[in-house]
């Protein structure tokens, strides 16, 4: 059930140009056209687009880094947490991840009501996530310093679960977010420790 619910939230139910979008401007006046027709997966392919245009182009960089411009994206979060209940496991870790690199590079602030609503949304589908979403949900919770408990420990059972599916860009990530924000949890950490030992030649090919 989970699996199958995975593969239906994922799906795209309209052919929106969103990766042909040039700028965030063109992607901000696609958003303002389609909202009434995108699905989830739409909404977080939104964000996936806004970090590549600014991971690509400094222009875009800075001209996100202008509070001003940054509020032209609130229609958006506005859909994000109108829809955030039908994102499904996929959409809720790739979302944080780009809105948390968002924050890192431009501070970007989505604001507290959207973050809370992830956490949620974490906690619920927490079973639900690969390695590689634990992974990226864990820098991302980190890097915009959220804390919650709640989040933290359905997270480390989840870490646990999934710690030798990790690369060692994964190991690092998680390692690197629990000591970010001073969450303890000696065993998992040793755990890490051991496996990265263990594949060290992985680590140094990066």
């Amino acid at each position: 059930t989970t699996l199958k619910s995975r593969i239906v939230r994922g799906k795209r139910g309209n052919n929106i140009p969103i990766n042909n979008c040039g700028s965030i401007m063109e992607l901000i006046r696609l958003h303002a056209k389609e909202r009434a027709t995108m699905s989830p997966t739409d909404l977080s392919f939104c964000w996936n687009r806004v970090t590549r245009l600014i991971l690509e182009s400094k222009q875009e960089r800075r001209g996100l880094s202008n509070e001003r411009n940054q509020e032209l994206l609130q229609p958006l979060i506005d859909d994000t947490l109108r829809n955030i209940e039908s994102f499904g496991s996929t959409n809720i870790a790739a979302t944080c991840h780009k809105l948390a690199k968002l924050e890192k590079l431009c501070g970007l602030n989505a604001g507290n009501t959207l973050w809370t609503a992830l956490e949620e949304q974490i906690a619920r589908l927490s079973n639900s996530f690969c390695a590689r979403e634990v992974s990226n949900i864990a820098w991302a919770l980190a890097t915009s310093q959220r804390c919650s408990e709640i989040v933290w420990c359905n997270l480390d059972d989840v870490v646990w679960k999934n710690l030798l599916q990790l690369n060692s860009q994964g190991l690092a990530n998680v390692a690197w977010s629990y000591a970010r924000v001073a969450k303890s949890s000696p065993s998992l950490l040793k755990e890490i420790e051991r496996i990265s030992l263990d594949r060290i030649q992985e680590f140094n090919c990066q």
